[in-house]
């Protein structure tokens, strides 16, 4: 492993960790001229939030991705919330150079993992000042939370004049979790009590956000795609090498594929047709597992099998279609059948994970159900 950016970080609560001092490549690399081309992307008070809270990237040497299961279980990036940093496989790095990808690709990357990672030291360092705080009182104030959040602030937008922005955004959700913090956190270690704080699905969403605002905002763009055109293809290429079997042998596999089918906004294919042919093989599994992750996704407001691919396809009633191609009657709104039975498990599938999704909403703190409301 190599260091790209910022400064290796070996301490941990003061303390040093055993490891090794990692090299660095030199300025003039290939490598590294093409990656601070990405930096230099990236909007300025971006660049200097990385530096202040002393986040670094690391290239990770070898010609593996980090992670490897299977061709459909594999891992690109990694961070690394002790070591501040974010890991990049060289592979996924040089390929992007060799095929002469603009540096925008990169800065994708830098964007979607570095904001998640910022909120968790945002909220790690408030930890760290909240237990200095408890050693000599017995509570926290109301403001001593959101001036401390404000002055360790450095990447999310905070305009008095606004009514609404960034920070108001990320105090709001949390500020209940952070205001229920007891005098017990004072010997624990602050990694945990940030790590129980920390919602990793809401962080990734305000990434997905972050990313597209900035790409909207500075006109990057958005015919590359790394996950689509290179991390996608080493990891079937990989698995050739181990003769792994390439092709979809499971209703999650398949259902995997149409995933990455509809997130890479492929146009409508034959490979496309094909999937939902094997879905309507299996059966029982297969039906119901298309039809229940499409209620999830309609419930729940997600964007995955049934995104717009900007062809007009319609992927849920195109797979109506073929499974009503298999009944003895022509109009699919008949009494039993199949396509009527086709609508009735959608139904119900809707019914459970509206369910699933208030019982989520209840467990969640006031200000976080304000930040979901919308689901609502």
């Amino acid at each position: 492993m190599t260091v790209i950016f910022g400064q290796q970080t070996r301490m941990r609560n003061g303390v040093l960790m055993t490891d090794r001092r990692l090299p660095r490549f030199h300025a003039g690399h290939d490598m590294v001229k093409f990656f601070y081309g990405a930096i230099r992307q990236l909007p300025d008070y971006l660049v200097t939030a990385l530096l202040e809270m002393d986040v670094s990237i690391t290239m990770v040497k070898g010609p593996d991705l980090l992670v490897f299961h299977s061709p459909r279980e594999h891992q690109s990036f990694h961070t690394g919330r002790t070591r501040r940093t974010i890991y990049m496989p060289e592979p996924v790095l040089r390929q992007s150079f060799e095929l002469g990808y603009d540096y925008w690709a990169i800065s994708e990357v830098i964007i979607q993992e570095s904001w998640a990672l910022l909120d968790y030291l945002l909220l790690l360092e408030l930890v760290r000042r909240c237990q200095d705080h408890f050693k000599t009182h017995y509570t926290l104030g109301y403001y001593l939370i959101k001036d401390t959040l404000r002055r360790l602030n450095q990447h999310r937008l905070d305009d008095e004049d606004r009514d609404e922005d960034k920070f108001r955004k990320f105090f709001r959700f949390y500020r209940e979790e952070l205001y229920n913090l007891k005098r017990g956190i004072v010997d624990r270690d602050p990694y945990d009590v940030a790590d129980e704080i920390y919602d990793e699905s809401r962080e990734r969403f305000w990434a997905q956000l972050k990313l597209h605002d900035i790409a909207q905002t500075y006109r990057f763009p958005t015919y590359f795609h790394i996950d689509r055109d290179i991390v996608h293809g080493a990891a079937f290429r990989i698995a050739r090498g181990l003769s792994m079997p390439i092709e979809p042998e499971t209703t999650a596999d398949i259902m995997h594929d149409l995933w990455d089918e509809a997130r890479f906004k492929l146009s409508l294919s034959l490979k496309t047709e094909d999937l939902l042919e094997r879905l309507l093989s299996m059966g029982v599994e297969g039906i119901s597992a298309f039809i229940e992750t499409v209620a999830e996704e309609h419930v729940f407001g997600f964007d995955y099998v049934t995104t717009n691919r900007y062809d007009g396809f319609d992927v849920f009633g195109s797979f109506r279609k073929m499974l009503q191609a298999y009944s003895s009657s022509e109009v699919a709104q008949v009494p039993g059948c199949l396509g009527f039975d086709f609508n009735r498990l959608y139904q119900y599938f809707v019914q459970v994970k509206r369910r699933e999704l208030f019982e989520q909403f209840k467990s969640r703190s006031g200000s976080q159900q304000q930040e979901y409301s919308y689901q609502m």
